[in-house]
């Protein structure tokens, strides 16, 4: 009987672990983020090597820039919010500027589509990442 208690409590502290572990976010680097979300377009929009390269890069370029509004959103969020949007718009140009014009039409239908399920920011294709 008392034997049977201890593996009951280990067993729920090892459940209690793994779940806690589960939980956390992944934490990835600019670069993984950039390729994965440069991936995630790749597939829902059928980017060529060159486009989805293209789009890495660009995506790379504006990480620095929206880290740097995130840190100064602490401080404003309103101000911040909106330079945060206005590099967001300009990413999404000269994403834009790389696709096809069926390409574009499918970015620009997948955007607003998000937008309006979502009402808010919206995350790239193939980023399944849960952010809190």
């Amino acid at each position: 009987m008392n034997t049977t208690i201890k593996y009951i409590a280990a067993a729920m502290l090892l459940i209690i672990t793994v779940t806690a572990h589960a939980q956390q976010p992944v934490k990835r680097t600019p670069e993984e983020r950039a390729k994965r979300e440069a991936q995630g377009l790749k597939n829902q929009f059928s980017l060529t090597d060159a486009q989805t390269a293209q789009c890495e890069q660009i995506i790379k370029k504006y990480a620095g820039k929206l880290a740097e509004t995130r840190q100064a959103a602490k401080a404003d969020s309103t101000k911040n919010k909106n330079a945060k949007q206005q590099l967001l718009k300009l990413r999404d140009d000269e994403i834009k500027a790389v696709l096809t014009t069926d390409q574009k039409s499918k970015f620009d239908n997948w955007k607003q589509e998000k937008q309006r399920h979502n009402g808010k920011a919206m995350r790239a294709p193939g980023d399944s990442t849960s952010r809190k």
